[in-house]
């Protein structure tokens, strides 16, 4: 399995994390200040957001009820 490279939102470290492929969003923690943050891969890089700056589709626990509640997968 792939890694993809993280640098936590809070703090800066960098850090590492298995990658499935998959563009969805998802959390982290970071192994250095212990907060949890979201990370979501890109084409090109990966962002991460605090999940106080997270909408609707970027935060992994509020677009899994977007999309439950659309009916879209």
């Amino acid at each position: 399995m792939a890694t993809l490279h993280l640098e936590c939102a809070f703090c800066g470290e960098g850090m590492e994390v298995p990658h499935d492929g998959s563009y969805a969003p998802r959390y982290a923690r970071c192994q250095s200040c212990g907060e949890q943050f979201i990370y979501e891969p890109l084409r090109k890089g990966v962002r991460t957001l605090k999940p106080s700056e997270a909408d609707s589709c970027t935060d992994p626990d509020r677009r899994e009820l977007e999309m439950g509640a659309s009916g879209q997968e």
